[in-house]
């Protein structure tokens, strides 16, 4: 290892801290480990850094770990930001790399069930030694580790189930989720197939959340960031003891700034005690000023059906956009979810919600709201009525955006990527990507902000539809459609079918899409590409310009301020 001298530490400390610490921001925690073994100064000024953040696993190593770093003096001061991440085994690990070795190796259809079979036993054996072990100790852990560190004020419990996109190609991997869904769903009920990640579902995961809450209680401070990411909220809010969490809710979340929910079904309540136990969780948090509420689960649903998630739940979703008219669709937000009157970022995604709840939901924070985005987000008539054309949802979003233009008076910033269903498989989407002053969200967002006529009632607007076999839209929508001799009249819309007849009837209009079939499972980095075409175009599933819990509190947004520190 290299050695330093003092005249090297001296040219370190003539150096402004900020920018040393700067630097430090950009490297990675193994290199911090040895880069500190070069120079005391080093190690002084990269130690806080190192112990910022802590993220926890379900493993007995990782939670002495956590409490040997609370019980030192020098070291528990820097805590600040604790992720306990519960979908993470080494034992799952090994068993998905099993599970790819089997699948790409050159072996029988027989000969791959029996390996796969194998693995799905001692896979099953580990886990249930393994949460055997943490159910008996981690509470203890967790409320010592916690009573000691006087500076954590974030927590986050996620589930980072492991990819298998890794050694597959696009083209390989329906066929590889399908023939696994077939031959391990439904035998192995711990495990369960999601479209892009194979991951262990069992209870003991909203045990480890119900045993980071209890102990967050033994905190010195108020808690001012809570995320919780990946969790089942089914099997978490349904819980028989949720009733003696109450008391600990409403002593440990009132200081409470930052709230982020990235949950499966969160949208999806069918039992009213659950939804009641989530009001009870957000109803303590009285000084909320950032909230996210995700559900992507719910979004799979309505794109890819059953065929890839639960066969039961999936089925009983698909059947609530079947509902008759007058019948309540469960897929809703109440309007009493959200009344913190201090809120400030509003992020939505995978949400249905009728236009009355949703202003209700505004009402009590209409002075403070400055950022909103909603992502996939369905907007329905009050009654959830079965639509048939798209008329109905429209109106519903011209008036919303009329209200809000009255009301929102300290608006700085929105991102819509909007939805109008009649019960199938059409969307209209409002391109939050465009740079373009002229586009639909552009026209939208200066609507808001500066008034005039709402955008929405002179555009025509042609819904697509999704095929489920080529995962494509059939008829993308354009992000145009304002010209004087169609301004204010859609029925010319429904006249054409292809991209010719809907050209020529444009007169050929730049703003027209080339590709009338525009992929939806393009990922993260192909939107991350430069691309003149990017503003043609919106992935489904992208959750807006805001980056999921990138708010106020963890991140700078587009037009937003710093983030304040947090002490």
């Amino acid at each position: 290892m290299m050695s330093h001298t003092a005249n090297e530490d001296a040219q370190l400390l003539s150096l402004p801290v900020e920018l040393l610490e700067n630097i430090l921001v950009r490297v990675q925690s193994d290199e911090l480990k040895a880069l500190r073994q070069t120079s005391k100064f080093l190690q002084k000024l990269t130690t806080p850094r190192l112990y910022a953040r802590f993220t926890l696993y379900p493993h007995i190593r990782s939670f002495e770990r956590l409490l040997s770093i609370a019980e030192s003096e020098d070291l528990r001061r820097y805590v600040r930001h604790l992720t306990y991440d519960t979908g993470y085994l080494g034992l799952t690990d090994r068993f998905i790399r099993r599970l790819q070795s089997v699948w790409s190796s050159e072996i029988s259809a027989d000969e791959k069930k029996k390996a796969i079979e194998h693995a799905h036993v001692i896979n099953s054996q580990k886990i249930r030694a393994e949460v055997a072990m943490d159910n008996m100790v981690q509470l203890n852990y967790l409320e010592r580790a916690f009573t000691a560190l006087v500076n954590l004020r974030h927590i986050v419990v996620e589930d980072s189930s492991e990819h298998l996109n890794e050694g597959f190609t696009r083209e390989e991997l329906p066929s590889f989720y399908a023939q696994l869904a077939e031959e391990t769903c439904g035998r192995y009920p711990h495990t369960r197939l999601e479209r892009g990640t194979l991951g262990v579902r069992h209870l003991a995961r909203a045990t480890y959340t119900h045993a980071v809450l209890i102990a967050a209680s033994k905190l010195s401070q108020p808690l001012q960031h809570l995320e919780l990411n990946g969790l089942s909220w089914q099997n978490f809010l349904q819980q028989g003891t949720f009733s003696k969490f109450r008391s600990l809710f409403q002593r440990n979340m009132a200081g409470l700034k930052s709230l982020n929910l990235y949950a499966e079904g969160i949208g999806y309540f069918p039992d009213t005690r659950a939804m009641a136990n989530l009001q009870t969780l957000l109803r303590a948090a009285e000084n909320l000023e950032e909230l996210t509420l995700s559900d992507r689960w719910c979004d799979d649903i309505r794109l890819y059906g059953p065929d890839l998630v639960d066969d039961d739940i999936g089925t009983t979703c698909n059947s609530m956009f079947q509902s008759r008219p007058g019948e309540q669709n469960p897929l809703s937000v109440p309007a009493q979810l959200i009344w913190s009157p201090k809120l400030r970022y509003l992020d939505l995604y995978g949400i249905t919600i009728s236009a009355k709840e949703f202003k209700n939901v505004l009402k009590p924070c209409c002075e403070t709201l400055e950022f909103i985005s909603l992502a996939n987000i369905m907007l329905m008539p009050e009654d959830f009525s079965v639509i048939r054309g798209i008329e109905i949802p429209r109106a519903c979003w011209v008036n919303m955006l009329k209200w809000m233009q009255r009301h929102l008076k300290n608006l700085k910033s929105l991102n819509i990527n909007a939805r109008l269903t009649n019960g199938g498989m059409q969307h209209w989407h409002v391109n939050p990507f465009m740079r373009d002053e002229n586009s639909l969200r552009m026209r939208v967002y200066s609507f808001l902000l500066k008034g005039g006529p709402c955008p929405l009632e002179h555009v025509a607007i042609k819904p697509g539809d999704f095929d489920l076999k080529k995962k494509t839209w059939k008829g993308a929508v354009p992000e145009l459609l304002e010209t004087p001799e169609y301004a204010g009249d859609e029925s010319w819309m429904m006249e054409y079918n292809d991209e010719s007849d809907i050209e020529s009837a444009l007169n050929d209009d730049d703003d027209i899409m080339d590709d009338w079939e525009v992929e939806t499972d393009l990922d993260e980095e192909d939107w991350n590409e430069e691309d003149e075409d990017d503003d043609d175009i919106f992935p489904h599933g992208f959750p807006g310009m805001f980056p999921p819990g990138m708010g106020l509190l963890q991140g700078t947004l587009p037009g937003a301020p710093p983030p304040p520190a947090l002490m």
